[in-house]
């Protein structure tokens, strides 16, 4: 439910600037401002500040489904998570390269590159309140987005990553036994993908 009290900020053109960057991740800083800023107003901290941001390329996550003997089994993998330190259970991710205008297309991408399967069919499950993407990575301090993509049948068609491993397993299986798990963008995606298939 939207409120008129919600205290609006807005960026204030030509302050962002880039004060780190590694392996296409960045920091960037940007001036903000509250929507009732007038000038006189600089330096007070309730209506002004200098905000750091995370930025990297959008990101796209596959919940990729199939028939096994009449069962619904999803496409996970299990792989090292450097941020957790630790092998984490989720859905084939990845960035959006500089060439893919369609963030299906890396989502396709994706899943051949990770686990060797294509998918038949992809559906975008978005935001009910922005009908572009699904989600933000964190909406409290990065604008990078990540689109949650259902995947209907799947095609065996290579070997997957080195280190990346994969499996199918039954969907009521990993409603019960693997979520919540630590990857809160996998668990979103879930829970998009069960609302969308009229499970919750």
């Amino acid at each position: 439910m939207a409120s008129d009290t919600l205290l609006r900020w807005f960026d204030v053109p030509g302050t962002g600037r880039q004060i780190a960057r590694k392996f296409g991740k960045s920091l960037d800083e940007v001036l903000i401002r509250r929507a009732d800023w007038k000038p006189g107003d600089e330096g007070d901290e309730e209506k002004e500040k200098l905000y750091v941001f995370y930025n990297q390329a959008d990101g796209v996550r596959v919940c990729a489904l199939t028939e096994i003997d009449g069962v619904t089994h999803v496409l996970v993998i299990y792989e090292w998570r450097m941020g957790a330190m630790r092998p984490c259970w989720g859905f084939p991710t990845g960035t959006i390269d500089p060439d893919e205008t369609d963030p299906a297309d890396a989502a396709r991408r994706e899943v051949l590159e990770e686990t060797g399967y294509k998918i038949d069919e992809i559906v975008q499950l978005f935001d009910h309140d922005d009908p572009t993407f699904s989600s933000f990575m964190n909406p409290a301090n990065s604008r990078v987005k990540d689109y949650c993509f259902l995947g209907l049948g799947l095609r065996k068609v290579g070997a997957g990553e080195r280190g990346i491993n994969h499996a199918l397993i039954p969907l009521d299986e990993w409603v019960r036994n693997y979520v919540p798990g630590p990857d809160m963008a996998t668990n979103d995606c879930t829970f998009r993908v069960l609302r969308y298939l009229g499970w919750i």
